[in-house]
C-alpha cells in the first residue's frame, strides 16, 4: 500500500504520438484515451482519494492555436477526467449532511505556475533548445576543455595502437558530455536574463501579445522546469534551479 502517494502528478503534451489535426479519426481517438486514462487513474483509489492531484500542460502539437501562452485542453477531450476527478459532494460518514471532497485534476495553460508551500515553481512545455538555437546570434563558445580533447583525439598519439583508440573514443564521449552541457547551460543563462520563457521574434514563436506577462520570469521563480524535447539536465543560476526532465 501506498503510505504516502505523491502530493502531484504532472502530465506534459504531447498526449498523442502524431500532431493532432492529421488524421479525421484523431477526435475520437484523442477523447477515446483520455477515457481509457481516467479509468486507469480510478483503479487506483490510494491516489486520487489520497490526496495526490493530477495537472495536465498542453504541448506544441496538442489540440489548439499554436501559440503562447497556450490555451487548456478542450473540455471536449477531458469530460470523463473532469467528472471522474473533479469537485463534488458525498454524504458525510454519519450520513446526516454533506461534504464537498475538491477537484483532484487540472488543465492548466502553458505555461503555468504552481506553488508549493513557499516554492515558486514555473511550469513550461515547449521545444526551447532548438528554437533558440535556430534564431541565436551569440552562439555558446565551447570550453576549452572540450576542444583540447577533440583535437587530442585528431592528431595526438605516438603510434596509433589501440591504447590510442580507446583514448580518442574516451575523448569523443567527454567531449559529446561537454559540449551538451554547455549548450543547455547558455540556454538557461539566456532565459533567466532575458527573464522572458521565450525571448525570440514573434515570427519565430507567435505570442499572444495581451497575455505575454504570463511567459515573463520576474522575479525569477525557485523551479523552472523546461520540459523540452531534449536530453535531461540540471542546472542552478541566480537562485533558481532549471531542469529538464
Amino acid at each position: 500500500p501506498m503510505s504516502a502517494p505523491p502530493s502531484v502528478f504532472i502530465f506534459f503534451g504531447n498526449f498523442s504520438s502524431q500532431p493532432f489535426g492529421k488524421d479525421s479519426s484523431d477526435v475520437a481517438e484523442y477523447k477515446r484515451n483520455f477515457d481509457a486514462l481516467a479509468d486507469l487513474i480510478l483503479e487506483f483509489p490510494q491516489l486520487h482519494e489520497g490526496g495526490s492531484k493530477f495537472l495536465f500542460i498542453p504541448g506544441p502539437t496538442d489540440p489548439g492555436a499554436q501559440v503562447l501562452p497556450r490555451a487548456p485542453l478542450p473540455k471536449y477531450f477531458t469530460s470523463k477526467l473532469r467528472e471522474a476527478l473533479g469537485a463534488k459532494r458525498v454524504r458525510s460518514e454519519d450520513g446526516r449532511g454533506w461534504k464537498k471532497i475538491p477537484s483532484r485534476v487540472s488543465f492548466s495553460t502553458n505555461p503555468c505556475r504552481l506553488r508549493y508551500f513557499t516554492q515558486e515553481i514555473v511550469l513550461f512545455r515547449d521545444d526551447v533548445l532548438n528554437r533558440m538555437r535556430r534564431n541565436c546570434i551569440v552562439p555558446p563558445a565551447l570550453d576549452e576543455a572540450f576542444e583540447e580533447e577533440e583535437v587530442g583525439g585528431v592528431g595526438g598519439g605516438d603510434g596509433g595502437g589501440d591504447d590510442d583508440d580507446d583514448d580518442d573514443e574516451t575523448g569523443r564521449v567527454a567531449g559529446a558530455a561537454s559540449r551538451a552541457s554547455v549548450v543547455t547551460e547558455h540556454l538557461v543563462k539566456t532565459v533567466l536574463d532575458q527573464g522572458h520563457l521565450s525571448p525570440l521574434p514573434m515570427a519565430a514563436v507567435p505570442v499572444r501579445w495581451a497575455h505575454d506577462c504570463s511567459l515573463r520570469l520576474y522575479p525569477l521563480p525557485d523551479l523552472l522546469l523546461m520540459a523540452d524535447h531534449y536530453d535531461s539536465y540540471h542546472s542552478a543560476y541566480k537562485g533558481t534551479v532549471a531542469l529538464n526532465p
